[in-house]
């Protein structure tokens, strides 16, 4: 082999090795995960952390009977996603609840950057 042909595997050769120590150093995004407590930290900081007090309202406006126990918390999924839920499930009540908080809670939680490793509950009431 001539000098320009080794010159040019030589080239060839360094730019690859080039290219896959590059893609080589670039790690994944750790993703940071949350957890009940962050979760409350981050909707009490934006002021949409609903208390028994501004609860019990939505209780009356969704027909909840009054001897009904109930718990009232949300489901977090890994992307973020907000989405109330009762124990025992009261459609109405969910979906009242929903429509009021869920949507900002989600880009509350999305702003912060972290989610969940996998869908989680959290408790907010128990009536």
């Amino acid at each position: 082999m001539d000098t320009r042909k080794l010159t040019q595997l030589a080239n060839r050769f360094e730019r690859k090795l080039s290219l896959a120590q590059h893609t080589g150093d670039e790690q994944p995004k750790s993703q940071q995960t949350l957890q009940p407590g962050e979760i409350e930290n981050i909707l009490k900081a934006a002021n949409l952390r609903p208390t028994p007090e501004i609860l019990a309202p939505y209780l009356n406006a969704a027909h909840v009977p009054e001897t009904m126990s109930i718990e009232i918390g949300i489901k977090v999924d890994p992307h973020d996603t907000v989405g109330f839920a009762t124990i025992p499930l009261h459609a109405a009540l969910v979906a009242l609840l929903n429509r009021t908080y869920a949507t900002k809670m989600s880009a509350a939680l999305k702003a912060s950057g972290k989610a969940p490793a996998e869908t989680m509950f959290v408790t907010f009431a128990k009536f």
